[in-house]
């Protein structure tokens, strides 16, 4: 269970170069399934520009929040329902595919 709202990981603040004027200012998360960055600006919930994944209880993006819930269909699930794919994990299974074609290679001399 998710106690309190997460701690941001950093704090963006855009401005306008020709005027230098501030347009925008607000906390930054990194979305755990696709590295993507999610600005909450002050006054808003996580909620409304993503969400907290129950699988590894991180935040998401909106992206990644609609393809867990079924809202936009994800090229790499097999349709079992709401899978929770962190970043890391597709990098590991990208190493372990990498090192499985390795040994294959060298079982057969090339």
């Amino acid at each position: 269970m998710l106690i309190g709202k997460p701690t941001p990981q950093g704090y963006a603040v855009i401005t306008n170069r020709a005027t230098g004027r501030i347009e925008k200012e607000a906390d930054t998360y990194t979305c755990s399934h696709c590295q993507r960055i999610i600005h909450v600006p002050s006054g808003k919930k996580i909620e409304e520009v993503g969400d907290i994944c129950r699988g590894c209880m991180a935040v998401i993006c909106r992206r990644c929040s609609d393809i867990r819930a079924g809202r936009i269909p994800d090229v790499a699930s097999s349709g079992s329902g709401p899978v929770c794919v962190t970043f890391m994990r597709k990098i590991e299974a990208e190493e372990d595919k990498e090192a499985r074609r390795r040994d294959l290679l060298r079982s057969m001399g090339i």
